[in-house]
Order: structure tokens, then C-alpha cells, then sequence
């Protein structure tokens, strides 16, 4: 659909934009625009070796430098860099709808959305361990797991739709974190303090202190301006100077203040396109790129 609409080229003119229009016998007017951005587009193919899905949640990238990409609609796809080819990882025609993914050592941590979590070996392709709810309080406490992180000392934590739980390395088994019983955990982020950042999606975000080793829940607070702008927190990003930014689903996104423990929220009346933003991530000139519901966003 983004070829030439016809062989049959019957006249160019180039416009002050630098976009070239081409008259085609049969098949009307074709617009070439003038290449602004450096972005490659990748579209969905139906074939085994075209990206599969469409709503792209989560990149890892494993020892080999092969990008495993989490859709909610099409599964896991493998894309190599170098030769910038695609692979579809067929058994997750089981679990189309994937969330969290975490690297450990050279297994890949995989959150579905009502599955469970699969490990796969990412050198053999296999599927070596899969945890699903079950009648065991040691099990995963739901069987939808939107975020999994490792933390420097090693620990794995994963957020499902209803409370966090940490892996048990010992007994490969899941204790539950009774401060977040029955929470949404949208996200986890450890800061370069060691601290534990929790988005959630309706109450608020939730860091854990690992000197006092207290939990604290940042809720909005309609009175207080300086207060969380909205309680669904879909992401926690640390920048290079170690400050904590949060995005929400309808309040923008916003810086922490640890000394007052405040933040300062940017939205749609200071410039923000749309007041739904999903991911942060910043570049090497210190700029951060915002997804939102309205584009990307440099900031």
C-alpha cells in the first residue's frame, strides 16, 4: 500500500516542502514526501518473517543482541539489528497477549496476560518453566503479570493485576508483598539508590525505602498541586542525573522531589500534546522522548 500506485509515470513536480508529486496514467496522483525524521518503519505482515501485532508493549534484548519485542495482539517476535530481520517465536501463538518482559542471565522472563509467566531459554528458543496461579499461597497470585524487574542484588519482582510478589530463588516459588495485596502493578523501577518504584493503575505509586525498609504510597490528592497529578501510574523512569519521573494515564507526567517528597506535573497547560503518556526515555544530549496518546514528544 506504500508503492507507487502505478508503472505509468507521466509527470513530477517538486514542491516548496521538498515533496515530490508524481501524475501516474492509471493510477491518479502519488505524493512522495520530503524525509524529515530518521525513523524506520516496520509494519505488521502476516508472514512468519514480518513483525506479527500490531500494539507493541515492551523491547528486551538478550546476551545476542537479539530484540525480543512483547505485543498485546501478536505475541513475540525476535528482531536481529544487524541483518534487521524479524522471527516470530511460535509457541506464543499460546500467550498472544504479552506484557512484562525481563532478561535473567540468558532467560527471558515472559508476563502474559492471563498465562502466567514463561522462561524461555533465549539461545535454544525453548520454553524451560512456566508459573501459573494455583491453590499454593507460594504461587503467583494471579495469572495476569504486567511487569517484572531484576534488581541489582539479584531479586525478581512481578507485578500482576493483583499485588507484587518476589521469586524465591531457594524453593523457585513466590512470596506475596502483603503492602501491595490486591494493587494493580502496572510497572517496577529500582532507582540507583536501590530504592523499589511501583506504578500502579489506580492507587497512585508505591516505593519501597531500602534503608528504613518502609513502603510509602504517593496517591493524588485533588487539594494538593504538588501532590501525584493522577493515580493511574503507567511508567517510573530514573534520568542520568537521578531524578524520578512518573507518566500517568490522564495527568501528564512528572518529576519527584525525594527532599519534599512533592512533584512537579507537566500536562496538556504547559505545551503536552495529550495528557496520557506512556514511556520515558532520555538521549544522549539529555532530551527526553515522551510516547504519548497524541505522538511523541521531545522534552
Amino acid at each position: 500500500p506504500y508503492s507507487l500506485s502505478d508503472n505509468a509515470i507521466y509527470s513530477l513536480c517538486k514542491d516548496r516542502e521538498g515533496g515530490i508529486w508524481i501524475g501516474s496514467y492509471f493510477g491518479g496522483i502519488n505524493y512522495y514526501p520530503r524525509f524529515y525524521t530518521n525513523f524506520e518503519k516496520y509494519y505488521p505482515k502476516g508472514t512468519e518473517n514480518g513483525l506479527h501485532g500490531k500494539r507493541v508493549r515492551e523491547f528486551c534484548q538478550d546476551n545476542q543482541g537479539i530484540l525480543w519485542i512483547g505485543t498485546e495482539d501478536g505475541g513475540l517476535n525476535r528482531f536481529n539489528p544487524k541483518t534487521k530481520t524479524f522471527s516470530f517465536f511460535t509457541p506464543s501463538n499460546a500467550f498472544t497477549n504479552v506484557h512484562g518482559l525481563c532478561l535473567v542471565d540468558d532467560n527471558l522472563w515472559v508476563g502474559t496476560f492471563s498465562k502466567g509467566v514463561k522462561v524461555v531459554d533465549t539461545r535454544t528458543g525453548a520454553i524451560v518453566k512456566t508459573y501459573q496461579k494455583t491453590d499454593s499461597p507460594r504461587s503467583l497470585i494471579d495469572n495476569s503479570v504486567f511487569s517484572i524487574c531484576r534488581t541489582t542484588t539479584g531479586d525478581i519482582y512481578l507485578g500482576t493485576l493483583f499485588g507484587l510478589l518476589r521469586y524465591n530463588r531457594q524453593s523457585d516459588d513466590f512470596d506475596r508483598i502483603p503492602e501491595l495485596n490486591g494493587r494493580f502493578v502496572y510497572d517496577i523501577k529500582e532507582d540507583s539508590g536501590g530504592n523499589l518504584w511501583l506504578a500502579t493503575y489506580a492507587n497512585g505509586a508505591y516505593c519501597y525505602n531500602v534503608s528504613e525498609k518502609k513502603w510509602k504510597n504517593y496517591p493524588h490528592n485533588e487539594n494538593n498541586p504538588k501532590s501525584l497529578p493522577y493515580d493511574k501510574v503507567v511508567s517510573i523512569f530514573e534520568d542520568s542525573h537521578r531524578q524520578v519521573w512518573l507518566t500517568t494515564q490522564g495527568g501528564g507526567f512528572c518529576l519527584f522531589h525525594p527532599e519534599t517528597e512533592t512533584f512537579t506535573s507537566y500536562n496538556l497547560a504547559d505545551g503536552l500534546p495529550n495528557d496520557v503518556v506512556y514511556q520515558i526515555v532520555e538521549d544522549k544530549d539529555g532530551l527526553f522522548w515522551l510516547t504519548t496518546n497524541n505522538g511523541l514528544v521531545c522534552f
